[in-house]
């Protein structure tokens, strides 16, 4: 049965009468799910492997943010404007369409710092990908669904949008409202875009609380001394931060505040070696150490 909080909480993001919706469901019930699916299968090793073809990576020309007049929005290549009313009648047609779906809704937390966390909604059609935000960012410590979430990120993978009616470069579309805390993804089923829409969120809020967002990782060392390493998505951040002397904090999206730090992220993926020109940054001699 549905719990009618969440029933109400669907509701208010145009969701109304899910035929069927599994809420932070346990990641074996979600790996059931996933396999019952047909949304991939195991490996010789007994990881679970899908196929997100022919979006094996992050789409970034189909991504928009809808304008609210706020001069810190700033427009990344590739992204483009979109207007209020092109998105509401978009995500009309998404949410008429998950009501028919089976749907995996989990909550979650991003930001270690209980003074900066966000409460962060994720509704999928797949299972796998509701697994791969379990194990991606923060569980709450509370059973009951989020009243009024900070974000919420609503990713339809069965749907396709129309690039005529619907005001898009292609089927394909990731759409950020700020306003609304909302995120339509449509059309891809690659992961990376949940938690890519996450990092853009917090890289919205946190420097207007007085807080740098960073695309980095993070360790500390034994005298407590923190190390960044930057570089861009596969060039070995994960890979250089994992020091056997050292404790990795986070492998790739951080913020800090005055001298304390803290991981956006929950788990450290490892990644291929890659060479890369890195820069450490000492950030100060005290450190919390916050990352779950």
């Amino acid at each position: 049965m549905i719990p009618q909080v969440l029933i109400a909480e669907l509701s208010k993001i145009g969701i109304n009468g899910p035929k069927n919706v599994l809420f932070n469901a346990s990641r074996a019930e979600l790996i059931e799910e996933a396999v019952r699916n047909n949304e991939g299968g195991f490996s010789s090793s007994g990881a679970f492997v899908v196929n997100t073809s022919p979006y094996t990576g992050r789409s970034p020309n189909d991504k928009y943010l809808v304008t609210n007049g706020d001069p810190d929005l700033w427009f990344a290549a590739g992204t483009q404007a979109m207007d209020k009313q092109t998105y509401a009648s978009l995500k009309e047609k998404v949410t008429a369409h998950l009501e028919s779906r089976k749907l995996y809704v989990r909550d979650v937390i991003a930001g270690a710092d209980s003074a900066q966390r966000a409460r962060i909604r994720i509704i999928t059609d797949l299972a796998w990908q509701n697994l791969a935000a379990s194990n991606m960012f923060i569980q709450p410590n509370e059973e009951v669904p989020f009243d009024n979430p900070d974000l919420t990120i609503i990713a339809a993978t069965s749907f396709a949008g129309n690039p005529q009616a619907d005001g898009l470069r292609s089927p394909v579309f990731v759409i950020m409202n700020f306003d609304e805390k909302t995120v339509l993804i449509g059309n891809t089923s690659y992961a990376g875009e949940i938690k890519k829409s996450v990092f853009t969120y917090m890289n919205y809020v946190l420097p207007k609380r007085g807080v740098l967002s960073l695309h980095c990782s993070a360790n500390k060392g034994r005298r407590g001394d923190t190390a960044l390493f930057f570089g861009l998505s596969g060039t070995g951040k994960t890979t250089l931060s994992s020091d056997p002397e050292r404790a990795l904090i986070g492998d790739d999206e951080q913020a800090g505040e005055m001298k304390v730090f803290s991981t956006l992220k929950a788990a450290a993926t490892r990644k291929p070696f890659a060479s890369i020109l890195s820069m450490n940054l000492w950030f100060g001699r005290r450190l919390i150490v916050l990352a779950a």
